[in-house]
């Protein structure tokens, strides 16, 4: 280590084989002498848990076959709301008088809707006649009985299989629609078992089928997700940042513009961290460093990673991954010299900025600081019209073009006007032809 509290890179390679020193790079160093500590590594925190420990003994880690149902349920496209139901299915952790009579006794175990066999969260589901009358009426018409299915489990594998569902309907469709179901009839029987009152069974059908309808459409992300880099207040500047990596390390990327949109400055850096959580930190921390050299008062820094943002936010160290830690510290040190300044996640959509700079900046082996004249067009225009192709709606009158922040960035860039000047909503005229052509060509 180095006077400056940085790795001696060259001895760090020089002593220890090539997985050993990037582990060891990987490593923040403390910005202050730090008493050493014992982490737990069983949770990102460093803090210790029960839940970790007996992960630990069990040997279960992240990659067993058991956690493959619960990445494919929270990383799936369906709506936050139906993924709780989803997940109390997997649970088995609705509270039906099934479910309670294996821990008390109960007077009454039948199904509070139609009273025909025991009530459990399946046969709400599937074997209820209210849940019977809804998938018949769905768009699907599908007719419950017919499927001999009788618990969760192998009403999935079922429908898993293609030939057993309607055709042209995938499998995620199925789902959001029993989805829907479960979670209205559940409603109803609550209404029933609480309130003693029956929803008309017309009114239950149409609720559910406008559910369902809206449930696919967000799935199918058929709802337009309206989304702009919006200019900092009078007198600040917002530093975007974004990294991209490569098997050397990560460049470390930061676009700073002040209140009306303009460009003041691009700065990008190579670290030798390979581990991309660090490296959207060290990007924050890089920008934080400018402005206190720049001597700038008022900043916003911003993020698309959330852990990042959320972790640099915190005035204290507790409860942050123990990676970022140190470049907490760092980055709130560097801050204390601002008059003012704050840190948020933003979108990705509204990032592509800085994320092209860093991709930019990797290819051209490009770093320091830079100039927006100096970006190389033709790279912009290929990242700028692949986004601007991707967020254009049609309509039967005309075109609407709605762009985000990478719009006004790319429009600066390539030093073309818009008359009116463009709001961040839509361009009304683009002035120049040449651009308009290609673009024209692209899409």
């Amino acid at each position: 280590m180095r006077d400056d509290r940085t790795w001696n890179v060259e001895m760090v390679h020089e002593w220890f084989n090539r997985s050993d020193a990037k582990a060891i790079l990987n490593i923040q160093l403390p910005v202050d002498d730090t008493r050493d500590a014992w982490m737990w590594m069983g949770e990102p925190s460093g803090r210790f848990s029960i839940k970790s420990a007996c992960r630990s003994v069990k040997g279960i880690t992240h990659t067993t076959p058991a956690d493959a149902k619960w990445k494919f349920l929270w990383t799936s496209k369906i709506h936050p709301r139906l993924k709780l139901i989803w997940w109390q299915l997997e649970r088995d952790a609705f509270p039906t008088r099934g479910k309670i009579a294996q821990f008390m006794e109960l007077n009454d175990v039948c199904c509070p809707i139609c009273g025909e066999d025991v009530e459990t969260i399946f046969h709400l589901l599937w074997k209820c006649n209210l849940a019977k009358a809804i998938w018949f009426n769905s768009p699907m018409g599908l007719r419950a009985e017919l499927v001999d299915v009788n618990c969760w489990e192998h009403w999935k594998n079922w429908f898993k299989v293609d030939f057993n569902r309607p055709p042209n309907l995938t499998f995620q469709e199925i789902l959001i629609t029993a989805l829907c179901v479960a979670e209205t009839v559940w409603s109803e029987r609550n209404s029933i078992v609480h309130s003693q009152s029956r929803c008309p069974p017309q009114k239950v059908l149409l609720n559910v089928n406008n559910k369902i309808r809206d449930h696919l459409k967000v799935a199918c992300n058929e709802v337009a997700e309206l989304c702009e880099w919006r200019p900092p207040p009078d007198s600040w500047l917002c530093c975007n940042c974004d990294i991209s990596v490569d098997e050397e390390g990560v460049v470390l990327a930061t676009v700073v513009r002040d209140d009306k949109g303009n460009i003041v400055t691009i700065k990008t850096e190579r670290s030798l961290s390979t581990d991309p959580l660090i490296g959207e930190g060290l990007a924050v921390c890089m920008a934080a460093d400018l402005m206190h050299k720049m001597r700038v008062k008022n900043v916003i820094f911003q993020s698309d990673n959330m852990e990042v943002a959320t972790d640099l936010s915190m005035e204290s160290g507790k409860d942050i991954h123990f990676k970022l830690t140190n470049i907490r510290k760092r980055f709130h040190q560097l801050c204390s010299q601002l008059t003012g300044w704050g840190i948020g996640h933003v979108n990705r959509r509204c990032n592509y900025m800085a994320h092209n700079v860093a991709a930019w900046a990797r290819e051209t082996r490009k770093i320091g600081l830079t100039k927006p004249t100096d970006m190389d067009p033709t790279f912009y225009f290929r990242q700028f019209v692949l986004i601007f192709s991707g967020i254009m709606r049609y309509t039967s009158t005309n075109l609407h073009i709605l762009f985000c922040e990478q719009s006004l960035a790319m429009f600066q860039c390539l030093s073309f006007r818009s008359q009116p000047k463009p709001n961040g909503k839509h361009i009304s005229k683009l002035t120049n032809q040449s651009f308009q052509v290609s673009l024209a060509k692209a899409i």
